[in-house]
């Protein structure tokens, strides 16, 4: 099984694992999919537990959400298998103390970086396209399709935050070109759909940091 790493700016992420190591049914769970490399389904998992199967879901469920529990499919049949023994976690501690006090802005955090996460690995391969599914988050950064579900949300709900990531892959771009370019030519150099470089033109614009003429794109000093 491969290592995993959650990284420090996933404060939630190591907060769920670490609760996820305190609960007795859990590390049963855990336990149980170490000894079954090639996974187990509920019925078995809730049998092996001795627990009724919506217990045991309820218990997957949050397994999954940590990321070190993933579902696979073996035709009808839905299995759960571990996906790390060894498993890294970077505290921030001011940011893990904070979940305390605000735990919903912790969320987004977290949703954030996993949206941004999933913009870096689109651009540096197919491109991030202008519609972005849930089954294509889930399968680029490989998470379950609820986490997939509010990434989509997050994305939808705070373009801001998602948008800003692009702005400053454009700004970066416009440096090296040193003149103006136009946007179908941005949109190609850094793998962004035309439709989400417009969106953050028109923020950069907005933040008087580039001016747009036509279709060319020009960099304010």
């Amino acid at each position: 099984m491969d290592s995993m790493k959650i990284a420090r700016d996933r404060p939630l992420a190591g907060y769920r694992l670490i609760q996820v190591l305190n609960s007795g049914p859990k590390i049963s769970i855990l336990r149980a999919l170490i000894n079954n490399p090639d996974g187990l389904t509920a019925k078995e998992i809730a049998r092996l537990l001795g627990v009724k199967l919506p217990t045991a879901m309820e218990h997957l469920s949050d397994l999954i959400r940590t990321g070190i529990v993933r579902v696979k499919y073996e035709g009808r049949h839905k299995k759960y298998v571990l996906l790390a023994e060894n498993i890294v976690i970077e505290v921030n501690l001011p940011l893990y103390v904070k979940l305390s006090e605000n735990r919903e802005e912790a969320e987004l955090h977290e949703l954030e970086v996993m949206a941004i996460e999933y913009l870096k690995t689109k651009i540096s391969g197919d491109g991030l396209p202008m519609n972005i599914t849930v089954k294509d988050v889930a399968r680029t950064i490989g998470v379950d399709t609820a986490t997939a579900i509010s990434i989509v949300d997050f994305i939808n709900t705070y373009s801001d935050r998602f948008i800003h990531v692009v702005e400053q892959i454009i700004l970066e771009e416009l440096r090296r070109s040193e003149g103006p370019k136009k946007i179908a030519d941005i949109s190609r150099s850094i793998n962004i759909h035309k439709y989400w470089v417009i969106l953050a033109v028109q923020n950069l614009v907005s933040k008087s940091l580039a001016r747009l003429e036509g279709d060319q794109v020009l960099l304010i000093s």
